[in-house]
């Protein structure tokens, strides 16, 4: 049955290169949505949360049907590093055009490690000195790198539930419990996360496993049987708009996000469902590629964030396109290889 998460996952790709539009074109990160809630909520931020609910709910979804954690990890290894090394090894090539350093840019140390460090899953190195070093966003070639590591370690703690599959009270038990736990760790904690920056708070482990746990748990949960999915979508919306009216979205979302990106997930909405067939799942590469183009067409041309927006939308989504049916769709032809 067809779905809406190739859709919300297309969204939230956007959400991302929207805000970043902002801040690599010298601004403040204050997207439209930003300055519409009083520079309370980011777009990007939505995106991020958005992707990690998603993904929750589906990785939970993959390891209850693996018959092995090897054929659990090599499924998720072909989804995430083909295009991850095409991206990362086209931005080593052509940040040679782009390089200015006195040192040659085969002896710089940073080019030889930019590659490997990044398709670890573990670790991120965002800079190569000489790159991108006058551009007002100063030298980060590919800054949407940073979630990737998170979301490998969350794939890693879910798999924990390989071992106990079979138990799905012991599940909702253990879901129920990291969900609060982090949850709580969010909210009483909320303001000095704050104070951290933007940033620094969107990086807390916490918050991803809070958003994670909350996807798994609505599988574990059945949501997929819930009737009237779209009731319960629609009302959801409506309480996260009162959420921001009344300033309690910072805590209500961990509950109301995580619903309403999941039973809308689970609609099967005309045209809304079909863009997956249409045009293939591409969110993951306009995540990928979006932060060096934008990067990029800076270092050539002061474009304002509008502008910005446009062509970096327009130059990602091609190159997203050519990513999911030349790489990505090819990669995950080899999931049965074991």
């Amino acid at each position: 049955m067809k779905n809406n998460f190739d859709f919300l996952r297309l969204v939230f790709s956007i959400f991302v290169i929207i805000t970043h539009s902002f801040v690599l074109s010298g601004n403040k990160e204050w997207d439209y949505l930003c300055v519409l809630t009083g520079q309370n909520i980011l777009l990007s931020a939505i995106g991020v949360k958005g992707f990690f609910i998603i993904s929750g709910y589906l990785i939970y979804k993959s390891i209850i049907r693996s018959t092995s954690l090897v054929q659990f990890y090599w499924n998720r290894i072909l989804r995430i590093i083909p295009a991850l090394f095409i991206i990362v090894f086209l931005s080593v090539l052509f940040g040679s055009l782009l390089y200015n350093s006195p040192i040659p840019y085969l002896q710089n140390t940073a080019v030889w490690t930019y590659i490997p460090v990044n398709i670890s899953l573990f670790m991120n190195q965002y800079y190569i000195p000489g790159i991108f070093e006058h551009n007002p966003y100063k030298g980060s070639i590919n800054g949407s790198l940073w979630t990737i590591p998170y979301e490998f370690k969350m794939y890693i703690l879910c798999s924990l539930i390989f071992f106990i599959k079979n138990k799905l009270s012991s599940i909702r038990v253990i879901l129920i419990g990291v969900f609060i736990t982090s949850f709580l760790i969010n909210v009483l904690y909320f303001q000095q996360f704050k104070n951290l920056g933007t940033y620094a708070s969107g990086i807390l482990i916490s918050d991803f496993i809070c958003m994670f746990s909350a996807g798994s748990l609505l599988a574990a949960l059945n949501i997929d049987q819930v009737k009237h999915l779209s009731i319960m979508s629609l009302l959801t919306f409506i309480l996260l708009i009162v959420s921001i009216v009344t300033h309690t979205f910072e805590y209500a979302h961990y509950l109301l996000l995580p619903l309403l990106v999941i039973s809308f997930g689970l609609l099967s909405t005309p045209i809304l469902s079909s863009i997956g067939s249409y045009i293939g799942d591409v969110s993951y590469g306009i995540y990928l590629y979006g932060f060096p183009v934008q990067q990029i067409l800076m270092s050539f041309q002061t474009f304002n964030q509008l502008e910005l927006m446009i062509y970096s939308l327009v130059i990602s989504i091609i190159l997203a396109f050519l990513s999911w049916h030349i790489i990505e769709k090819n990669a995950l032809r080899l999931k049965n290889i074991f």
